[in-house]
């Protein structure tokens, strides 16, 4: 796990020892353990490294070939590359190391962008680049765990792993600032375009598609998207399936995933909030890696400890002594938070963030390079409450489509690019899903695809990514592995929302939790949001000063939730982009200063 810069231009100033270290700064939480970079006439590129998969410094990066006609720059892994390595060895290419990055880079070569990119299982973004044609080839995982931006113009390409690394190269300031985005963001869960930032001419790629740049032609093309995992016939056939059945190949599914996400050359701990889908991870990972290390929150004044944890413990027979209580201050969130927004260059999605990043720092501290998380199984097991409001209805709803805010001003027109790509992928799963013909199953299933598609890329995973690599830690969904989607989206509704049970959402996960931990383990978790809550009351905030204002209309009837997302936004404004060193002083009020200062 690593992050990156590269940049492409004709006649390329070379960058001076300040520059160099300015955009060292930018990437270096995402790769501690190494950092180098290569410098030519028309390209440069920098990379800090994380060592998980062979520690020698053979397999550092930028990577490239004797002849050095080609270079390529890596984030992520390769879970399958063992697999692939032997493959390539029987065609008799050597290795000189036992990385996945080697075996990515030879992939490449051999078998060229379109097949990798069928081939690979894993999280990754990536830039290679072809010296000798003079061709740039850029891509992102399936689901988009991790994070691919790029900008360009009619004199260079940018490609980082980090927006604040263009924000350095392209000097953007608040004028940049795409006001689409922001009110995309305000009228949602903290969405915006999957294709977007919140800097005009600062793109993401959206996951699973990549990019060829030659000539100076950009071009993106899609190699995979997770509609493509569902097929009539498979569901026809899991229609037959009894419960007894669905769960067995359910679990061992996900042991086999979890299995393949254990690779790795340092410690691995695991993520347990006491909720249904960490503890899952915990009880499978406990099967193969005895007495791992076991992180929580503990947070104060904000939600009580988990209950369920020393029961959780137990289960798995894990030695107390490998549980780590990460303790939390609800007082300190504020500036936590800002840390986040202002080496990010982009609002928290969620609240949960500061905490998060501080449990990854704590695991860090004590060795641990990798952590597994449980995210990705709501999206595609209907596992948000607000799946249910969309059932029994006449018209089609999804429950991440944008509304009408008027409490902003913002209007219908605004909002319809947004929520024209969703109908869009509407449209094209309806076709694929047509054969179904009960209103809620199709809902089920096409919600499912939609958050697995949508959400995910959206929200969930760019929100991991952010507060696990700012610490340094790769975080690692085990829910994510392509066989284990592709059975879950084949599976009818019945097993993912229950009419009859009182599991409601994710009947089938609950029923596999359940024969591990007991009935104990179906109890609803509290959650981060109160961290949200508690700094999003407006006796603390100086509103009348906020500079968001100038950006958009603002009214004083807002929710906490609205609220917070106005915060993250002055932030974003302040500390990002213009780099104010006493932000925090002018944003909050009186009581809001002695509050946070004097706890």
């Amino acid at each position: 796990m690593c992050g990156y810069f590269f940049k492409f231009s004709k006649n390329l100033k070379k960058k001076s020892s300040s520059e160099i270290s300015n955009l060292h700064d930018c990437i270096k939480n995402r790769g501690p353990d190494n950092f180098n970079y290569i410098q030519e006439k028309n390209y440069s590129i920098f990379f800090s490294r994380l060592k998980i998969i062979d520690l020698h410094s053979r397999a550092n990066q930028p990577f490239t070939d004797k002849k050095k006609e080609y270079v390529l720059a890596f984030n992520g892994e390769i879970y399958n590359y063992l697999e692939i390595r032997q493959k390539l060895i029987k065609q008799g290419i050597k290795f000189k190391t036992q990385s996945d990055t080697e075996v990515l880079f030879q992939l490449i070569l051999s078998e060229g962008i379109k097949k990798t990119l069928k081939t690979i299982r894993g999280m990754f973004s990536f830039v290679f680049f072809d010296i000798k044609n003079n061709k740039i080839f850029c891509a992102r995982d399936h689901f988009g765990q991790k994070p691919l931006y790029y900008f360009k113009n009619n004199k260079k390409f940018l490609v980082s792993t980090n927006i604040r690394a263009i924000i350095e190269d392209t000097q953007k300031n608040l004028n940049d600032i795409d006001k689409q985005s922001v009110k995309h963001y305000l009228c949602s869960e903290g969405l915006i375009s999957s294709k977007k930032t919140f800097f005009k001419n600062i793109f993401s790629l959206p996951a699973g598609t990549y990019i060829t740049i030659q000539n100076n032609i950009l071009k993106i093309r899609k190699y995979f998207e997770p509609l493509e995992l569902f097929s009539k016939k498979k569901y026809m056939e899991n229609l037959s399936l009894n419960e007894e059945t669905a769960l067995k190949v359910l679990k061992a599914k996900i042991k086999n995933s979890v299995k393949r996400h254990l690779v790795s050359n340092t410690k691995i701990g695991v993520t347990c909030s006491g909720g249904i889908d960490s503890s899952l991870i915990l009880a499978i990972t406990s099967q193969f890696k005895k007495n791992m290390m076991i992180f929580t929150n503990v947070s104060s004044g904000i939600e009580k400890l988990s209950a369920l944890i020393p029961k959780i413990v137990k289960k798995n027979n894990i030695s107390t002594n490998h549980v780590f209580l990460i303790k939390q201050n609800k007082f300190n969130y504020i500036y936590d938070l800002t840390k986040l927004v202002k080496k990010n260059f982009f609002p928290a999605r969620w609240g949960g963030g500061p905490p998060m990043n501080n449990l990854c720092k704590e695991a860090k501290i004590r060795g641990v390079n990798v952590l597994l998380g449980g995210d990705g199984l709501d999206e595609y097991f209907c596992g948000y409450e607000t799946f249910n409001e969309c059932l029994n209805k006449k018209k089609f709803d999804y429950h991440k489509i944008l509304k009408i805010n008027k409490r902003f001003n913002i209007k219908k027109n605004e909002i319809n690019n947004f929520n024209r790509d969703i109908f869009k992928l509407n449209k094209k799963i309806s076709k694929k899903i047509r054969f179904i013909k009960n209103r809620n199953e199709k809902t089920i299933i096409k919600n499912s695809i939609l958050d697995t598609q949508f959400f995910l890329q959206n929200c969930t995973l760019p929100h991991a990514d952010e507060y696990s690599m700012d610490a340094s830690i790769e975080m690692r969904n085990p829910f994510l592995d392509l066989d284990l989607v592709e059975y879950c989206l084949n599976l009818p509704g019945k097993f993912k929302i229950s009419k009859k049970s009182n599991f409601k959402n994710k009947y089938l996960i609950k029923k596999l939790a359940i024969r591990k931990y007991g009935r104990f383990i179906n109890k609803k978790k509290e959650g981060t949001r109160n961290y949200s809550k508690f700094i999003s009351k407006k006796e603390y905030w100086n509103f009348e000063n906020f500079k968001i204002r100038k950006i958009i209309k603002i009214h004083h009837t807002l929710t906490y939730k609205e609220f917070f997302k106005l915060i993250n936004l002055e932030i974003l404004i302040r500390a990002g982009i213009n780099n104010e060193m006493d932000y925090l002083k002018n944003m909050l009020s009186q009581k809001g200063l002695r509050t946070f200062r004097t706890n």
